[in-house]
């Protein structure tokens, strides 16, 4: 259940990233392609996570794979949402690239 919270959240808060494109944690304001790259970083683990459930359900009832391998997923769930969160702190702590004033 706890995955899952986190992973609702993390899904939230990519959304409303990528939709505003910008993001301030106290005196550190990212923007343009790496408020992006977090907002993606945050909302990917979801999709994936459904889409590997829809892959497993339909290999399982098929008869193309054992129900006991669902904690070999449920492994790569986890994966998902800490790469997820890896990713998003890389790219949140990337130096911020100072805009030049226009040359007169």
């Amino acid at each position: 259940m706890g995955t899952q919270l986190i992973e609702f959240t993390m899904t939230l808060a990519g959304l409303w990233l990528l939709l505003r494109r910008r993001l301030t944690l106290g005196r550190r304001t990212i923007s343009g392609w790496q408020a992006t790259a977090v907002g993606l970083s945050l909302f990917l683990p979801l999709p994936l996570t459904l889409l590997l459930g829809v892959v497993l359900s339909l290999l399982i009832s098929r008869g193309m794979m054992d129900a006991s391998l669902v904690s070999v997923f449920n492994t790569a769930e986890l994966g998902l949402v800490l790469g997820g969160l890896a990713a998003a702190v890389v790219f949140y702590s990337l130096p911020v690239k100072q805009e030049e004033p226009p040359a007169a």
